[in-house]
């Protein structure tokens, strides 16, 4: 799969082009977190908050998830959204599209994983991206719990790693779904890494500093477990993460745990679900050359957009999102 050989998904959609001002991808990457971008976000996805309950999910191993579920009638199709590393089910890209979906009537389903969303208090282990078991169980628990007939996955960067994964397990796990969604999809979390590391300094200190919240919460909740006060004296998500998995992960390092949650090779090659993904040649987190060694499966439907940044494709000063009317596009018929 070459990305000059990548298909639009909708013939009948026009490609994310936006006005001169927002096609920065640092642009579209970093404006639609900030506050004044979450004004309208809010405004539009009043309705779907106001009318969410927050419930708790339990996996067969006694791990407990949380979600904001909005049930607006018993035979409507369901979407279940994922948000990204170290994001929640409120953060500002969920939000939008979860409005979008609920206003074009859907049901909606927004997961925290584990210790997002200020539920560090809910497990006792830390998260990782290789804990694949518990979100699967989540969401056959969830699908059996509402009898959803009609269940679609939705996600953004990690999000969409965890819902293609859950995806090319479904079968056996007993999980029917429809269509899966992935909004720049971390693809190979080698790759990513080093754009961190080697990327704008802002990118790094961002993810740093929610991270050590997490953990100094973590140690706060648990202090008879978890002493982290020499490891958050690091400035390198890598030499972070490979301290953190070899000591609470049971892996060899960095590389191992990258290795785990990859989406190269053969990972995806078992999706029957019409699966759709969502990339941008600028994303300064996700490479999108990756893509070429995603497993060859006929369902796997691939938008490569010229611009979009990471997780933004804001389309305007309204916190408007192309990615959000593209996620319609896919679970329609058309």
């Amino acid at each position: 799969m070459s990305l000059s050989a990548t298909p639009q998904l909708v013939s009948d959609l026009p490609p994310f082009n936006p006005p001169r001002g927002l096609r920065n991808p640092h642009v579209q990457s970093i404006l639609p977190t900030l506050w004044p971008w979450r004004l309208p976000v809010l405004w539009r996805s009043r309705r779907l908050r106001r009318e969410s309950q927050i419930k708790l999910f339990e996996s067969a191993d006694g791990v407990r998830l949380q979600a904001r579920c909005t049930v607006q009638g018993d035979h409507l199709p369901w979407v279940l959204i994922a948000h990204g590393w170290l994001g929640h089910a409120e953060s500002n890209y969920v939000l939008s599209l979860a409005a979008t979906l609920f206003d074009a009537g859907y049901n909606i389903c927004r997961l925290n994983l584990r210790d997002h969303g200020n539920t560090e208090h809910l497990n006792q282990g830390l998260f990782h991206s290789c804990l694949l078991d518990e979100v699967i169980d989540v969401v056959r628990t969830i699908q059996q719990y509402y009898a959803i007939e009609d269940l679609s996955l939705a996600g953004f960067s990690l999000g969409g790693n965890f819902v293609l994964r859950v995806a090319a397990r479904a079968p056996l796990a007993h999980i029917q779904l429809r269509k899966v969604l992935a909004i720049c999809p971390a693809l190979n979390p080698h790759a990513s890494d080093a754009a961190l590391a080697s990327g704008l300094p802002m990118y790094r200190k961002y993810f740093l500093n929610k991270w050590k919240q997490v953990l100094k919460r973590k140690q706060q909740l648990f202090p008879g477990r978890y002493q982290f006060d020499d490891m958050l004296a690091s400035n390198s998500i890598t030499e972070l993460t490979d301290v953190l998995v070899r000591n609470h992960a049971g892996f060899n390092g960095a590389h191992d745990y990258y290795d785990g949650y990859s989406l190269l090779g053969e990972t995806l090659r078992t999706l029957v679900a019409p699966s759709y993904l969502l990339l941008a040649k600028d994303d300064p987190i996700v490479p999108v050359a990756d893509v070429s060694l995603l497993a060859n499966n006929s369902n796997l439907h691939i938008t490569v957009s010229e611009y979009g940044g990471h997780c933004g494709f804001m389309t305007g000063m309204t916190g408007q999102r192309w990615a959000d009317v593209w996620a319609l596009h896919c679970l329609s018929d058309n």
